[in-house]
């Protein structure tokens, strides 16, 4: 988004996204559009307003959206193959490394499972 206003239209459209343990999240249309899930929902129902997602809780959810407003709805560039190096920044960027190193292994791989079943390969699965 620019300082002086929207960039476009999807920019100020908001979605809900209600997870299993019913907390509610608002989420920018353009951000939560990275996840194939959400934007197969709203393209097929363009009065979808709030989007149940009934495997991912609360706490999962909260770090996906980061992720999702971190990148602005842009998806990050693939990771080439094979891998460059074993550094985590210098595969996927300092930001990226620094999201998915500060969390528990358990944590990260609820995170992977969340990405790629339940919100249909998001870009944070390849992070």
């Amino acid at each position: 988004m620019s300082e002086i206003g929207f960039d476009t239209e999807e920019d100020i459209v908001v979605v809900l996204l209600r997870t299993n343990d019913n907390q509610t999240f608002e989420v920018p249309l353009k951000h939560a559009s990275l996840s194939c899930l959400v934007k197969t929902i709203v393209e097929s129902d363009r009065e979808a307003k709030e989007i149940e997602l009934p495997h991912v809780d609360a706490e999962t959810l909260e770090q996906v959206i980061a992720y999702l407003v971190h990148h602005q709805g842009i998806e990050p560039p693939e990771i080439r193959k094979p891998l460059a190096s074993t550094v985590m920044k210098e595969i996927v960027g300092e930001w990226d490394a620094e999201f998915i190193s500060s969390f528990s292994t358990p944590f990260v791989f609820k995170l992977l499972l969340v990405s790629d079943r339940r919100l249909s390969q998001m870009p944070l699965l390849d992070s």
